[in-house]
């Protein structure tokens, strides 16, 4: 960035500012026209160089918003779950993490497969007496120093190797368990809209027939004008309920889009309950726990024989003359450095890898009472949304057969208009429940299956 800040003895020159600033313009236009033209992997820089969360310039987030976001979106009844899931996968936040885990695994089983325990040295050596007594001496060395493998250390690499791979691979089960959970979440949203926005359309439906015949019959004086009034008040509140409803669609909608980056939503999202009523030891989060359990313990032996040092071999030739000598004598050296002792210093590393391992297994421990803690709650809500779920439907039907005797009722001047709306709100008060009930059952489904470790 160019800053441009005069004196104020000094004299400012003319156009000098608009120059800069359109040299600037002129440079970040191309550097973020060739930003454009990289592949999806150049958001993460660049989210960086503009100090904004990676996530936030993930391809899948809109960058714009404008009236196209609250257009409801496409249904594709052909549209997969599997497919879904990949998509969603693809464009979760945190996909990035699985790249980075494969190169750390491949990164510790180069490590182990090489025949040195760390980078070899050059080592270059010269020794004169000229400024002290002057008799001659000089000597000139040479070498390479290479550490070596404690006994069982090059194994241990090894071992964290394997175990890195295995931890990656867990985290993607774990991730894809994770992201399914989260559409899972995403889908009954849009169904839970769905059911009221169109409950909201048919108490307007309803509305408007109630004011169709209040006005008739205000029209040849059976009615006063205030039920006129009434009838047209309830249209409109119905009308708003119906514009709020649709935003609440849109809105899970948009949440939707945002965790999968499509334009397009499967037609129906519904799942059988599974027969299971407990987790395996092979569920996405205890895999993940386990492979970063055993890591750590890989660690552990890797440290204990890490920090008491590694052996170093030093092979190199030395040209020498003696002092009061015209010639020199070549020779051929080897030398080998064996670390010992320093057991208080060495505790401290030891010691810590030792802590990991503890925090490692209570993360284990802590992740089967949190799957135990979800599963016993999703079926303790399945249960209650199915107890609770056969009461409403049998409210609702009565409360429809007593809005529909009170309907004939008025039509027959048999009883006011504010009687009628009594009983029609009670019957979509009930309906509405009953729909939030079936909502909620079907999300208690997904929640045991999703406990269990289960994918649709």
């Amino acid at each position: 960035m160019l800053v441009y800040a005069p004196t104020f003895h000094e004299k400012r020159p003319r156009f000098s500012r608009r120059v800069a600033i359109e040299v600037v313009d002129k440079h970040a236009m191309r550097f973020i026209n060739d930003i454009l033209r990289q592949p999806a992997m150049l958001a993460v820089p660049l989210a960086m160089a503009l100090h904004l969360p990676a996530a936030a310039q993930a391809p899948g987030v809109p960058s714009e918003h404008g009236p196209a976001e609250h257009e409801p979106l496409d249904v594709d009844r052909g549209l997969e779950w599997d497919v879904l899931l990949d998509r969603a996968v693809l464009n979760y936040p945190r996909y990035v993490e699985l790249a980075a885990r494969d190169a750390e695994a491949q990164a510790w089983s180069r490590r182990s497969a090489s025949p040195f325990a760390g980078r070899p040295s050059l080592v270059l050596g010269y020794r004169s007496d000229d400024p002290l007594d002057d008799y001659g001496f000089a000597e000139y060395e040479s070498g390479i120093s290479m550490p070596l493998w404690r006994f069982g250390q090059k194994r241990a690499a090894g071992q964290i190797g394997r175990s890195a791979s295995d931890e990656a691979a867990a985290a993607e089960s774990a991730l894809r368990w994770e992201v399914a959970g989260a559409l899972r979440e995403a889908l009954w949203d849009i169904e839970a809209a769905l059911n009221d926005l169109e409950l909201a359309n048919e108490a307007l439906t309803v509305a408007v027939e109630i004011e169709r015949v209040v006005r008739r019959r205000q029209s040849v004086g059976d009615l006063p004008l205030e039920d006129a009034l009434l009838a047209e008040t309830t249209v409109l509140d119905r009308r708003t309920s119906v514009v709020e409803r649709r935003a609440e669609l849109v809105d899970a909608e948009f949440a939707y889009e945002t965790l999968t980056g499509l334009g397009l939503r499967p037609a129906v999202f519904d799942e059988p309950l599974t027969s299971r009523r407990d987790f395996a030891p092979s569920h996405p989060l205890l895999s993940l726990a386990d492979a970063e359990l055993e890591r750590t313990r890989a660690q552990l032996e890797f440290a204990e024989r890490d920090a008491k040092g590694s052996p170093t071999l030093l092979i190199g030739p030395r040209r020498q003359r003696d002092p009061m000598a015209t010639f020199y004598t070549d020779s051929v050296g080897v030398e080998v450095t064996v670390p010992f002792g320093g057991g208080s210093h060495t505790a401290t590393t030891t010691a810590a890898a030792v802590r990991r391992v503890a925090e490692a297994e209570a993360e284990r421990a802590a992740v089967e009472r949190r799957l135990h803690a979800q599963l016993h709650e999703a079926l303790h809500t399945l249960a209650t949304a199915e107890e609770a779920l056969e009461l409403a439907e049998q409210r609702a039907d009565v409360a429809a057969q007593h809005r529909r005797m009170g309907q004939t009722a008025f039509e027959q001047g048999e009883i006011t208009l504010v009687d009628l709306l009594r009983r029609v709100d009670a019957a979509q008060v009930a309906e509405r429940q009953a729909a939030a009930l079936r909502v909620m059952r079907g999300r208690s489904i997904a929640a045991v299956n999703h406990a269990v470790g289960e994918l649709p």
